[in-house]
């Protein structure tokens, strides 16, 4: 009796094993139920490290979104580096601006532009909208500001770059800065197991399906993202810049 319950217990406990070990499988082993059809894709900065980008070819990444700056000042020190070694692997690329409330519109644009010329990138420019270490975005007294710093920002990208910058954000940001004031393109976080069904009024493009991606050539967790569309629409997206 005692060792038909000691084995239920250790069955038990191995099927509730098995199940929390499925519950925190990557989001990437599911991306064939989300879009049967997607061009697959990573965005980087410096806290990957170094890359092997002719590993991460091999792979079947098609672009990469890579930080450049931050702010009025910041700029990262691996932008240069992973955005000539991926074009030599005919990866596509794109670069982001994390967007800073504390600065102003201007002196962010001159700091991206000196550090993401035109001619470099494949893909549109992107601003990286979101609360995390922008805590006073969230301020009603501030919402304003907020916007005015966008607007000026994002016409600045457009008229240099020649085409519109796609916003990269949260659904929170979206619905709280975005929604009814841009018509900007969208690379949407949301890494949930679902289709994104909450922006049927918005078109977003790419979405960022995970934090915890595990890429040859990459010795770190890298975020995973997806574009929605054919091979006609990225490549016109493409061609746009």
């Amino acid at each position: 009796m005692k060792k038909r319950i000691i084995l239920g217990i250790v069955l038990l406990c191995s099927i509730s094993l098995s199940i929390f070990s499925i519950s925190l499988l990557p989001t990437s082993n599911y991306i064939s139920l989300l879009e049967a059809h997607s061009i697959k894709g990573i965005d980087v900065s410096h806290h990957q490290g170094k890359i092997e980008w002719e590993k991460v070819k091999e792979t079947g990444v098609r672009f990469a979104f890579i930080k450049s700056t931050e702010g009025a000042t910041f700029q990262d020190s691996c932008f240069s580096y992973n955005a000539s070694e991926a074009k030599k692997q005919g990866i596509k690329i794109g670069a982001y601006h994390y967007f800073k409330l504390s600065s102003s519109a201007d002196a962010q644009f001159a700091n991206f532009v000196a550090k993401a010329p035109k001619e470099l990138l494949d893909l549109p420019p992107v601003i990286d909208l979101e609360y995390c270490q922008n805590k006073d975005m969230k301020l009603p007294e501030r919402k304003a500001e907020l916007g005015e710093k966008l607007k000026r920002l994002e016409q600045l990208i457009h008229q240099h770059y020649g085409v519109k910058p796609i916003f990269y954000t949260t659904y929170d940001y979206y619905t709280d800065h975005i929604k009814g004031n841009f018509d900007n393109e969208i690379w949407i976080c949301s890494t949930r197991n679902k289709k994104v069904t909450y922006l049927e009024d918005h078109q977003w493009r790419f979405r960022q399906y995970s934090f915890n991606g595990n890429i040859q050539g990459i010795n770190k967790e890298v975020d995973l993202d997806f574009f929605k569309g054919s091979e006609e629409d990225f490549n016109n997206l493409c061609s746009k810049k």
